[in-house]
């Protein structure tokens, strides 16, 4: 999933998970972790654009992997799993199942824009 394609490739796995589960994935984020989540889990995590930077949401892929204890918040990672299903405060959500990961260096441009929007 490269960043063109991240926030419609993350709305339709979210709209119909169970059509996606088992099928591999991988793309680049920010480590983000939430309180209440279980040692092992973590969000990988991006700010989507759609108008300016003052209304940045964001969006992300809550994940498993043995290795959350050690990572920290905005750390930038590369990561590949496999899609599974979760429930997270009484919600259904995409699961990944990180199998591998690495560290990379924050993009020149970290933010997500919706495709209808262009860049000058």
């Amino acid at each position: 999933m490269d960043d063109k394609v991240f926030s419609m490739y993350y709305e339709e796995i979210s709209k119909d998970i169970d059509k996606f589960i088992g099928r591999e994935i991988e793309f680049q984020g920010f480590i983000y972790k939430e309180d209440g989540l279980d040692s092992n889990q973590l969000v990988i995590s991006r700010f989507l654009i759609t108008h300016c930077v003052a209304d940045a949401s964001m969006i992300g892929f809550l994940s498993e992997m043995e290795e959350a204890p050690e990572l920290y918040d905005n750390m930038w990672v590369k990561v590949s799993g496999v899609i599974d299903k979760a429930a997270y405060n009484g919600t259904e959500l995409p699961m990944i199942k990180i199998k591998k990961w690495k560290e990379i260096e924050e993009p020149f441009i970290p933010y997500l824009y919706p495709l209808t929007i262009k860049i000058l």
